[in-house]
């Protein structure tokens, strides 16, 4: 495998620590995400503009339609006729990631950021699909804006601690962890991020006790426990830990990991 195919290969197992990423990224504000992560739908706000405001509602976002086909056709119709709008672009995109159109999301995003470049829900919403895909440096840049909100949307903020663990900056990417949680305490995707960069820190007991922070609870994910299991086997035998492998595998909200030891 080439050396840019497995770094792909690697983002994209990392990106899936971020829920928001892999399951059902909610690409407009709608506020904090507890562990029902794979909502295929929620109530749709206002997406917050680079000064910290708020865009008027979008009615096509709430309405009840008949169908999605229906309501997919009328925010497509919103955003044709509006372009520019950041709530219609937000809204639209979301609509598409939900139907799995997550080329024409992009597409729909890209257009949006090059239009309002300081937008950071744009940015943001954009930076996760580009983590999706593998593409950690674009993924840096729109989540760095974002990360600079004076009020920041904690999925960002985990998102772009995912993309400085895959570059091996553990100690910024712990940063953004810690500040994610601040804005969502104790939510499970973000424990579970900051556990996976401990590990591949060689801070075993602080993973260990991270995860077993984030199993207490209903709606812990499998992988959490794999986690787990493996903290406790790498405490308990103390291997060296020169190679931390993310397995072919994985899901929504963690991967488990594999360690070489000399």
């Amino acid at each position: 495998m080439g050396s840019k195919s497995k770094h792909r290969t690697q983002a994209v197992r990392l990106a899936r620590l971020t829920t928001v990423v892999v399951a059902s990224i909610s690409i407009t504000a709608c506020g904090s995400m507890d562990a029902s992560l794979l909502a295929t739908d929620a109530t749709l706000q206002s997406a917050p503009t680079e000064t910290g405001s708020t865009n008027k509602p979008d009615v096509a976002a709430t309405k009840t339609y008949a169908n999605p086909k229906e309501r997919l056709a009328e925010l497509e119709r919103r955003h044709t006729a509006a372009p520019q709008d950041a709530t219609a672009a937000l809204t639209y995109a979301q609509a598409l990631k939900l139907a799995g159109q997550v080329k024409t999301a992009r597409q729909v995003l890209t257009t949006a950021h090059a239009a309002a470049s300081t937008n950071t829900e744009i940015a943001g919403s954009l930076g996760l699909i580009e983590l999706e895909q593998g593409q950690t440096q674009k993924a840096q840049k729109l989540l760095t804006i974002s990360a600079s909100s004076p009020n920041p949307d904690w999925r960002y903020l985990s998102g772009l601690g995912v993309v400085q663990s895959i570059q091996g900056k553990q100690a910024e990417a712990q940063k953004n962890f810690n500040r994610a949680l601040l804005l969502a305490p104790g939510n499970k995707t973000i424990l579970n991020n900051l556990a996976m960069s401990y590990m591949l820190d060689k801070k075993v007991d602080q993973a260990e006790k991270l995860l077993n922070q984030a199993k207490i609870g209903e709606g812990t994910p499998a992988e959490i426990s794999q986690n787990l299991a493996l903290a406790t086997k790498i405490r308990e035998t103390g291997p060296r830990m020169t190679e931390v492998q993310l397995p072919e595998t994985g899901s929504s909200v963690g991967n488990s990991a594999a360690v070489k030891s000399n």
